[in-house]
């Protein structure tokens, strides 16, 4: 059976031009994060698919059984639809949708790369060398509070409200392959 998608936070596709734009949300995220841009490039006349990562959207559970190897397959697979559609393709992500952005340019020939708030390693922390095996005692951490000002954009937004520890060691190693690979 397939996961049930949250509202509101299904992938996204607008035919325009040959010129395709690729956008990658970010870690625990959603493609909703990335629609407005999506509509924006749309009015400009291009091509726009925003694709849902895999495990995301859904349930922190279901990212739990996840690897970035999938978040990766995921965004290959839009890749390949927009480039057997005969476009040119410009990839954009946010944090972890901009390593998954710089990685697939790595693989596949891109015109270009916007990666936004991308991260090139993980904030300092001592649990960091020990997270996979971590994972294994504690399935999930806490993110703490809230940074969003604005209260009404914040509750439309679409996130876990935790972090899958496993997925935390995935996406270590994704910064660690796009870090080798560029």
């Amino acid at each position: 059976m397939l996961p049930s998608i949250i509202d509101s936070a299904e992938p996204f596709f607008f035919q325009g031009g040959l010129v395709g734009c690729l956008l990658i949300h970010g870690f625990t995220g959603a493609p909703k994060e990335m629609r407005q841009m999506g509509e924006y490039l749309a009015e400009k006349g291009y091509t726009v698919l925003g694709v849902r990562l895999a495990g995301h959207a859904t349930s922190p559970r279901n990212m739990l059984r996840t690897t970035w190897q999938d978040w990766f397959f995921s965004v290959s697979d839009g890749w390949h639809m927009l480039e057997s559609a005969g476009k040119s393709i410009f990839v954009v992500g946010l944090s972890m949708g901009g390593v998954l952005s710089l990685t697939l340019a790595s693989h596949f020939p891109v015109k270009g790369v916007i990666a936004m708030s991308s991260p090139y390693s993980l904030p300092d922390d001592p649990r960091l060398p020990f997270i996979r095996p971590l994972s294994l005692l504690v399935r999930n951490v806490g993110k703490g509070e809230s940074d969003w000002k604005n209260p009404e954009l914040a509750k439309d937004h679409v996130d876990y409200p935790y972090y899958p520890t496993r997925s935390i060691a995935e996406l270590r190693d994704l910064i660690a392959v796009m870090r080798e690979r560029l």
